[in-house]
């Protein structure tokens, strides 16, 4: 077979073969530096190129999502069910879960959770894993729709990327949303009524807590509105009291989006 070259097992350790092999574990590691999954790591599965490039600028949403989901959650997390559409439900997404899984459990263990140890502990939890891909057409053409169970009902989460790159959080449970998954998240449902938000933005500009955005919609029941608050940092405990002591405020939850 004239096409054909055979070489010992030798024939890999050549000058560029060496230089190859250097480069791609020097990217490994900073990947792995940089808390980001290794495609090439030797105790999980790799995930080949052409999957890679699909699902790569999905997996700071992923982990976000998870986050955010275990903020959201009342009680003990029963279940979670992951949903791909688009261009997702056409490819392997496992590694994608691993980031959902790896940021909904980090910030409730004190052991770290990483890509390679999160199914693991998730299945040593108890917790059932639904992982589905569906080709319903929704109102983004690829997104992550995430459901959790809890022993007191259950919450969704959905996530996209606009322009192929940037994450976006575009509902929680009925609310549409439009928001950045970085930095800390006010939600605080509360009365329809006149100066709710004034009264909010007023207990925080008075604390040095700068708004970095705000979006208003009304909720399921009648006569009540969500205020989604996207702060410019933490809010200290004391400041957190006084939003709940304000007349028609029904509930003040603060989300820390990045763990």
């Amino acid at each position: 077979m004239p096409q054909v070259v055979q070489t010992p097992h030798l024939g890999a350790s050549t000058i560029e073969a060496q230089i190859g092999v250097a480069v791609d574990v020097a990217y490994g590691v900073i990947d792995a530096l940089e808390g980001k999954p290794v495609m090439t790591a030797v105790n999980m599965a790799p995930i080949p190129k052409s999957v890679a490039s699909v699902i790569a600028p999905y997996f700071k949403l992923a982990e976000r999502m998870g986050t955010i989901g275990i903020y959201l959650a009342e009680g003990p997390i029963k279940a979670v069910e992951i949903e791909y559409t688009g261009e997702l439900a056409q490819t392997e997404t496992q590694a994608l879960t691993t980031a959902f899984l790896k940021g909904l459990l980090n910030p409730i263990l004190q052991d770290s959770v990483n890509f390679v140890n999160a199914p693991g502990i998730a299945k040593k939890r108890h917790l059932q894993v639904r992982d589905i891909k569906s080709h319903r057409t929704g109102y983004f053409s690829t997104a992550i729709n995430v459901k959790i169970e809890t022993d007191k009902g259950e919450h969704t989460l959905t996530g996209t990327l606009f322009d192929g790159k940037e994450a976006k959080i575009v509902q929680i449970d009925r609310f549409r949303l439009d928001f950045k998954p970085e930095g800390y998240l006010l939600l605080a449902p509360h009365i329809d009524k006149p100066n709710m938000i004034g009264q909010i933005a007023t207990v925080l500009g008075s604390a040095g807590i700068n708004i970095n955005g705000m979006q208003v919609g009304s909720t399921a029941i009648e006569g009540t509105n969500l205020m989604a608050i996207a702060t410019g940092g933490d809010i200290p405990n004391d400041i957190m009291l006084k939003l709940r002591g304000i007349e028609g405020i029904i509930d003040v939850k603060l989300i820390n989006c990045e763990g």
